[in-house]
């Protein structure tokens, strides 16, 4: 009788030890597996990233990344990351992965190749992971597509080039100089007109760098006086004042034309530049005073001269050069347009007034400047001509090419501002998203993240399964107190709310132009009392369900080009994906504490099991 009880007490022990055991190994790897769950839900926290092992095959591909490259994750998961995207390195892989290991991370521009055999730049930041042992076990890299701006750049930077060109091989000599007047940039011609390597110069005034020849009879310009200083002080363009200068190398006073053109900043009335263009003009001053000299031979004058009688009334004499440029001068007489407003200027002329006039005249397409004067103070106006067509034009080409290239340089300014404030946003709201544990205070971080890079109002609203599919705004920013206890919106299909509709078909809603009623809706009247001029709401989905919609507001109406609405998607999946994350790390807490408590009837079920056989062997023992 004792051996058969002992025989069947063996077979009840059992079950109970390996019950226990296997309980245990689950509860180990339920542990194990919520830590390496943390520690993805860190990582996934991020765009466009991707983590490889320390032999560079992948072991981690996000979303982000397939967005960015094609490849899905089961399709990259386990190649080595240089030879899937084909990555051009700024230098060896070897150094770089030894400051990698040196230093904890690297930072530079790559260039990938995507799935569809596009090439594109990227800015990588790679993260080395060590485990418990401080042993390397893993890359993480963060890329962040810059193809376009690298675009902008290289396309400003070849017209900068061109401009660049015209500047240095231009015949005219052009001086740029800052609002103190100081030198900051010459060209070659400028150079060589004025003798030397000005660079020498910068930094001084333009009356220092230009020089001054002081002898008796040589008219002197006082710095103020300079035709720079001029455009500077008045805001007004100088044309052609002439100034008698010094080259050193050429050890001769020469002569030059400037023309002194203020710049100004948008929206500025105080000249910020001042560009000096001049030529030199030595060749034509000494021929004009050669002309000055030999006056009583105009006709060896390759020049047109032509003579009328002091009343303007009739042409006495006409060059060689004046009759093979204007064979019709003779039979047209004063009324030619080469003489226009000829007799108004000769009034100018008598005794006690002007000796000589200059003015410009265009006939057709030339344009000629004239030097009107009354010769022994005679009866007879005599008119020298200089053809400056071929000037004229390289002073428009040059104007017409500062023009464009100061466009140039506000455009690009203006992307990149906005591409930074677009940049500087979509990292602080991964950063919000990497940091926050509840999705409340993360809507509300995203929402004031967004306000502070200039948009003036955001908010985030879930959409209710309710009967009325009412939209219940959870987090906003930069809106007045109070506004959403009257607010109402649906996202059924009887309104054309932006918001409604992004949660209904799945598709961002853009209203570029919330002036324009093409609808019954009152949420326009609502906006524009606001004063919203466009605005955008943008679906968040988890998987196949949209569950909500961030919307933003800006002023003035079109701010949402395609670029920003890429980059406003991009955010806002980031944002989905956070809060679904969220909700599947309170899932699993809920789950864990079920466990728990689960774990705790087990262990008092097999404990009072334990009792219970203490008390049946007792009781045995007893009988027998």
């Amino acid at each position: 009788m004792g051996k058969k009880l002992t025989n069947s007490r063996e077979p009840d022990m059992a079950p109970h030890q390996g019950g226990k055991s296997r309980l245990a190994q689950t509860v180990r790897q339920l542990e194990q597996q919520i830590a390496k769950l943390r520690e993805q839900a860190e990582l996934l926290a991020l765009a466009h990233l991707l983590a490889c092992g320390v032999d560079d095959r992948i072991i981690f591909w996000n979303r982000g990344a397939e967005r960015l490259y094609g490849w899905t994750k089961a399709e990259a998961l386990g190649f080595a990351s240089h030879k899937l995207l084909q990555t051009v390195y700024p230098e060896p892989l070897e150094k770089i992965k030894a400051k990698l290991f040196r230093k904890g991370s690297w930072e530079g521009e790559l260039i990938h190749t995507r799935k569809d055999g596009e090439r594109i730049t990227v800015a990588s930041h790679w993260v080395l992971h060590r485990d418990d042992k401080g042993q390397p076990v893993a890359i993480l890299e963060a890329n962040n597509d810059i193809t376009g701006r690298k675009r902008i750049e290289e396309v400003l930077q070849q017209s900068e080039r061109r401009h660049r060109l015209l500047f240095e091989t231009m015949l005219q000599g052009v001086v740029y100089q800052d609002a103190d007047g100081k030198v900051v940039s010459t060209n070659p011609a400028a150079e060589a007109i004025l003798g030397g390597d000005l660079k020498e110069r910068w930094g001084q005034s333009s009356f220092a760098a230009v020089g001054r020849h002081q002898r008796k009879g040589v008219l002197s310009y006082s710095r103020l006086e300079h035709p720079s200083m001029v455009a500077l002080r008045t805001g007004r363009e100088v044309k052609d004042a002439i100034l008698e200068v010094y080259n050193p190398q050429k050890k001769s006073v020469r002569w030059i034309s400037v023309t002194a053109v203020p710049l100004f900043k948008q929206g500025e009335v105080k000249p910020y530049h001042v560009y000096t263009i001049f030529d030199d003009i030595t060749e034509r001053k000494l021929s004009e005073d050669k002309q000055s000299r030999l006056a009583s031979f105009p006709e060896r004058n390759p020049n047109p001269v032509v003579e009328v009688d002091f009343g303007g009334d009739s042409i006495l004499y006409v060059n060689p050069a004046a009759r093979q440029l204007f064979p019709d001068m003779l039979s047209q007489g004063v009324c030619h347009p080469w003489l226009t407003g000829l007799k108004t200027m000769a009034e100018k002329l008598r005794p006690g007034k002007a000796a000589s006039l200059q003015r410009e005249v265009r006939v057709g397409q030339n344009l000629y400047q004239q030097v009107v004067s009354r010769p022994f103070n005679d009866q007879r106006v005599r008119v020298y001509g200089l053809n400056i067509t071929d000037r004229e034009r390289m002073r428009e080409a040059l104007r017409k090419a500062h023009d464009e290239l100061e466009q140039k340089v506000q455009e690009r300014t203006a992307e990149l501002l906005r591409a930074n404030q677009m940049l500087r946003m979509l990292s602080e709201c991964n950063l919000a998203l990497a940091r926050s544990t509840d999705e409340t205070q993360l809507m509300q971080a995203i929402c004031q993240v967004i306000h502070f890079a200039g948009y003036p109002r955001a908010w985030v609203g879930l959409a209710e399964r309710d009967k009325a599919k009412t939209v219940l705004p959870v987090a906003s920013a930069g809106f007045e107190e109070g506004y959403f206890k009257r607010f109402h919106a649906s996202w059924g299909g009887g309104g054309r709310c932006p918001v409604g509709t992004a949660i209904r078909t799945g598709c961002p809603s853009l209203v570029d132009d919330v002036g324009v009623r093409n609808d019954s809706g009152t949420w326009r009247a609502e906006a524009a009392r606001r004063g919203v001029g466009s605005m955008i709401s943008l679906p968040l989905c988890g998987g196949e369900h949209v569950f909500g919609a961030l919307t933003l507001e800006a002023n003035e109406p079109a701010a949402f080009d395609p670029h920003i609405v890429n980059l406003l998607r991009e955010l806002a999946d980031n944002l989905a994906y956070g809060i679904t994350s969220l909700r599947a790390r309170t899932e699993r807490d809920v789950f864990m504490r079920e466990l728990n408590r689960k774990t705790g009837q087990l262990r008092a079920l097999a404990s009072e099991l334990t009792r219970a056989e203490q008390r049946e062997r007792r009781r045995l023992s007893q009988v027998l």
